[in-house]
């Protein structure tokens, strides 16, 4: 019997492999064992392999492996989780859309992602590996219009005892698209005191009170995340930036070191002042 338990651990180690030739190494451990867990750990293997070969019958295999598991346990969130993730790669891969195990006709590849990830959440809101894909592809997408299903998996995260400030950033945002800047903003309080990402959330301040009308609070908030810069913060700066920046000023950001973006944001933006004057 294999440790469910130690799915997430195999996970991460076919996942780090970057060749196909690397992984037939891990050949004879996927093949190991019976039962649901084993299915998974197989169709882990299953689905790596097949990013990095480029073969899309070997992801049909995988998806009906753990669409069968699925079928079966409906109260473990593995199966979905993992289908969810496949779809969304399948969708990052521009691959044309198939009838297949975990699809409904009609649906796209991040519908079905959604869905299954939905389920997965719902099954057990403590399933870590989901949430961190949820959270992940949601904070990226940025400023939108949440869709339905995005919107409830939303709702359970929000509803668990101590959610992710990453979850309370989505929120946020999703209020001030609703032109509820009030509410956005005490999200993006409850986000700091959660320990969230500052730089992150002093750009989303930044944004909300300049929606609101408040120049100079904007102002400040802006430039204390620049103070605070993480890795994340500065690709959300870069983001921003890339709207008003040339593609050759923008490549000259990205090989500023940490220790000096404050400065050179701070010379670029009073040349910009100046050019406006």
């Amino acid at each position: 019997m294999v440790d469910r338990a130690g799915l997430a651990a195999w996970g991460d180690s076919v996942a780090h492999v970057t060749s196909a030739i690397a992984l037939t190494e891990y050949a004879t451990r996927a093949h190991r064992g019976t039962g649901a867990a084993a299915d998974v750990r197989l169709a882990l293997f299953q689905v790596r392999k097949a990013e990095l070969s480029d073969d899309r019958g070997l992801v049909e295999l995988a998806l009906i492996r753990l669409d069968a598991v699925g079928a079966s346990h409906r109260n473990w969130p593995w199966p979905d989780f993992l289908i969810a993730r496949t779809f969304f790669s399948l969708s990052e891969q521009n691959v044309p859309v198939t009838l297949s195990a975990g699809i409904v006709e009609g649906e796209s590849h991040v519908e079905a992602a959604w869905r299954h990830l939905h389920h997965a959440i719902a099954t057990d809101s403590s399933f870590a590996p989901a949430r961190a894909l949820a959270l992940r592809i949601l904070v990226a997408e940025g400023d939108r219009e949440l869709r339905g299903d995005e919107r409830a998996l939303l709702h359970l995260l929000r509803r668990r005892r101590d959610p992710e400030p990453d979850a309370l950033l989505v929120e946020a945002r999703d209020f001030r698209t609703h032109h509820q800047y009030d509410s956005a903003l005490v999200m993006l309080d409850r986000a700091v005191a959660a320990h969230g990402d500052l730089s992150a959330l002093q750009l989303e301040r930044a944004r909300t009170l300049h929606a609101l009308g408040d120049t100079l609070q904007s102002r400040l908030a802006y430039w204390d995340g620049v103070a605070h810069l993480t890795p994340v913060g500065r690709e959300m700066y870069r983001h921003d930036l890339a709207w008003i920046m040339a593609p050759d000023s923008l490549a000259l950001f990205d090989r500023i070191p940490d220790d000096s973006v404050s400065d050179w944001m701070y010379r670029f933006w009073a040349q910009r002042d100046a050019e406006a004057a």
